[in-house]
């Protein structure tokens, strides 16, 4: 077997995406990239057949088969280049096996264009709208309907049209017509455990005795938790929840507005003794507000001692992503002189909490490669023009919830002594 192109991604060929408005896109990371990897097509009007072999999607079925890395996934480049897990690696563990780059090509024509009759659709990662409880500070109205007033406050535009794409019957027919194909789906939102027509069609691949065969993976805040999902979910193969879970207590609370940490702390612990297959981990987005707090985020999680929440084998106890943008919130945004306090920071932290005899060594692990990748990805590049953007930011949205930034204390003790750094006061 021939060595795969360290490009090849198997998600152009099994796999679609789907935007909160409905417009198909090459995949959740590709946002980040020069147009976002849309492929000009709305799942309103536009088939899942016709939208995989859309001209988007043949170049980078093209290049990666040569070893290019297409500019729509210019993320995962980056987060591999700094040693992070990135989406392109992450499928491999989600998607059946067997699908090599060999099987690729032989699927696929000379320009790029894919044969349906062979290539199933195994894979759809789809938001149904933007119909959200929270405004999370480096979120935005199109994936939250409750950032809108806040948006707009703070001199944005927004229309809130095409958020209720699913509504399309079209859609849902294109969808029947490769029920029996998918073997994975990702639900997100908004917060899609708020989004009432996907329990109708969790409910219909049940009915058609689908739901074994299929592994539901979701984002979730988890600041709710019906009790008609933990019903349907048992039926299905296994249930993945990735808990969006940005720090303890008034941090979280801050960055998640306006999360209440004991509330979600409690449908964790719902979901730790749920019924059903299930693989639970905390998903959480590193940014300038809570790195200082990612020490104190793994002593948390091992003090609660969850029975199932970051015990999946292969995975850390916790599950860090990178905030790209706006760039405001990179954590490559930061000066030079925080970047050099907060690894020093850091890497004392992490030498106390590595000292607990009560630690398994996957927890080590875990914790000493969180640490690293992140303090290398901070230093990766230099976005320190974009900072003076972070203190106007935190000021005005500050202002517009009432909130203060002096629960991020960690942040501001870093600071004493005086570089020019100080983003708000």
């Amino acid at each position: 077997m021939k060595e795969s192109s360290p490009s090849f991604c198997l998600l152009p060929w099994v796999s679609l995406a789907i935007r909160n408005n409905g417009d198909y896109r090459v995949c959740c990371h590709a946002n980040t990239s020069q147009g976002g990897g849309l492929l000009s097509s709305n799942a309103a009007v536009t088939s899942l057949e016709d939208a995989r072999n859309s001209e988007l999607l043949k170049q980078i079925r093209r290049q990666m088969l040569q070893g290019e890395w297409p500019q729509s996934c210019v993320r995962c480049l980056r987060e591999e280049t700094a040693g992070m897990r990135s989406k392109r690696i992450y499928s491999k563990d989600t998607l059946p096996s067997g699908y090599t780059q060999e099987w690729a090509e032989s699927v696929t024509a000379p320009d790029g264009e894919l044969s349906l009759e062979q290539a199933p659709l195994l894979d759809l990662d789809v938001r149904f709208g933007n119909k959200c409880n929270l405004a999370c500070r480096m979120c935005g109205p199109s994936d939250s309907s409750a950032w809108i007033s806040d948006h707009q406050k703070l001199g944005g535009r927004f229309e809130q049209t095409g958020f209720d794409w699913h509504e399309s019957p079209a859609f849902w027919r294109s969808l029947e017509a490769r029920a029996e194909e998918i073997e994975h789906i990702y639900i997100v939102g908004g917060e899609p455990l708020l989004i009432e027509r996907h329990y109708q069609f969790l409910d219909g691949l049940i009915e058609k005795g689908r739901a074994g065969a299929v592994t539901l993976e979701y984002n979730t805040n988890l600041t709710v938790l019906p009790q008609k999902a933990l019903d349907l979910w048992k039926h299905f193969k296994k249930v993945r929840l990735g808990v969006s879970f940005d720090g303890v207590g008034a941090i979280n609370d801050y960055i998640r507005h306006p999360s209440r940490f004991h509330l979600v702390e409690k449908n964790l612990e719902r979901i730790d003794r749920a019924e059903g297959n299930y693989q639970v981990w905390l998903a959480c987005t590193v940014s300038v507000y809570n790195l200082h707090h990612l020490v104190a985020l793994m002593e948390w999680v091992h003090s609660k001692n969850f029975k199932r929440i970051g015990k999946t084998r292969g995975k850390e106890f916790f599950v860090p992503h990178p905030v790209h943008r706006p760039h405001y919130l990179n954590i490559q945004a930061l000066p030079r002189a925080l970047k050099e306090k907060y690894s020093e920071f850091l890497t004392k932290e992490i030498a106390v909490f590595l000292t607990k005899e009560s630690l398994t060594e996957n927890e080590r692990v875990s914790a000493q490669g969180i640490l690293r990748r992140y303090l290398e990805f901070m230093k990766t590049e230099d976005l320190s023009a974009f900072w003076p953007e972070f203190g106007n930011y935190t000021r005005k949205l500050d202002r517009i919830r009432d909130q203060s930034y002096r629960v991020l204390e960690a942040l501001f003790d870093l600071e004493e002594g005086g570089h020019g750094c100080h983003p708000v006061g």
